[in-house]
């Protein structure tokens, strides 16, 4: 079980960044099996800095997101321990000849503590899912618990993205794309998760629906040869 509340406030910037600031307050009581600490209890301060440039929100041809992100705990002050974690998010579109666009995104994170099992699960890293890796499931990719087949989460996060589309009809387009990456607790982890795929998407008036089908390239094959695969559906703005 995890319970959130949080209150704060923004502020809209020069140069159009938008800085918001406030409190979080988080309840977790998980499955110690996986890595968690049990209940726990925790009051993190929170920042950001978010920018966004675009000619079309909806459906961008020229455009790009960027948000920095810190938060952190005192151990003693409603904290299990002591921390400091900062997040780099960033998506990037470039339309050409006509019908082409060029979408590359990546997600970067980082960790200051001692020690990351003392951290409440919710506070660590993971990779996987839609806005991800495709070809996993939501948080399914980062450090295992000892002894456990569950995901318990890390200290570092690194992930990224290239995507080619093409126009084809109308408001339909179609995609090719790989993903990369993974959350990990050592610098010099193992070589990062790859998946690639191809999708579909059709431009509504409230943003493309994407559908995609990707391939956990990196996972052990099927009997048939193939790479685990994974269908995902998107519905949304570019940016």
């Amino acid at each position: 079980m995890v319970a959130n509340a949080g209150a704060g406030a923004r502020q809209l910037g020069r140069n159009g960044w938008l800085r918001s600031f406030g409190v979080d307050y988080a309840y977790e009581d998980l499955d110690a099996a996986s890595g968690s600490l049990g209940a726990t209890n925790a009051l993190v301060p929170t920042l950001s800095w978010s920018k966004s440039v675009t000619d079309d929100p909806i459906l961008t041809q020229h455009g790009y997101r960027i948000k920095y992100s810190l938060l952190g705990g005192l151990e003693g002050l409603l904290a299990e321990a002591t921390y400091l974690s900062g997040q780099l998010q960033y998506k990037w579109i470039q339309g050409f000849a006509k019908s082409y666009r060029l979408i590359a995104r990546t997600d970067l994170g980082v960790t200051l503590t001692e020690q990351v099992n003392a951290l409440p699960q919710s506070r660590r890293f993971y990779a996987g899912g839609d806005q991800s890796l495709r070809g996993w499931g939501f948080n399914a990719l980062g450090p295992r618990a000892s002894g456990s087949t569950a995901v318990s989460g890390g200290r570092y996060l690194a992930v990224g993205s290239i995507e080619l589309e093409r126009q084809l009809a109308g408001r339909w387009s179609a995609a090719l794309f790989t993903d990369f990456g993974n959350a990990f607790d050592r610098i010099n982890a193992p070589a990062p998760e790859l998946s690639a795929g191809v999708g579909v998407r059709w431009a509504s008036p409230i943003g493309q629906i994407r559908f995609d089908l990707a391939f956990a390239l990196s996972e052990d094959a099927h009997a048939n040869g193939l790479p685990p695969a994974r269908l995902h559906l998107v519905i949304g703005p570019d940016l």
